[in-house]
């Protein structure tokens, strides 16, 4: 059995490993798939990490897939005309310092 660590979060969930499962299809969350939201920073880091857990079951995201995801929500929200907004996965040698590697952004997304 696994022990709370203080977060809400157990051990358990935080030493899982990168999801990996292939999926064919999208999977659309209603409300009403989300059983519970978590924000917390794991003993050791800096970084905020999500826990969604949902009736597909737990899923934790990086902050920096969710400040990409809160980028895209206030980029089409409070523009008058835009409704999309595209961002890839990209690899940056040169970025501003504490930030991760890999990043999702809007741009270069054509090379992809």
């Amino acid at each position: 059995m696994t022990t709370d660590n203080g977060w809400g979060v157990t051990t358990s969930i935080l030493n899982l490993k990168p999801y990996s499962r292939v999926m064919t299809e999208p999977i659309i969350f209603r409300n009403r798939d989300i059983h519970r939201v978590e924000a917390f920073i794991p003993e050791g880091h800096k970084h905020i990490r999500i826990l969604i857990s949902t009736t597909e079951g737990d899923f934790i995201f990086q902050e920096a897939t969710v400040a990409a995801i809160v980028r895209a929500y206030i980029a089409i929200k409070t523009h008058p005309t835009r409704r999309e907004i595209v961002m890839c996965g990209m690899e940056l040698q040169d970025r501003k310092e504490g930030y991760a590697e890999y990043q999702l952004l809007e741009e270069g997304c054509d090379s992809i």
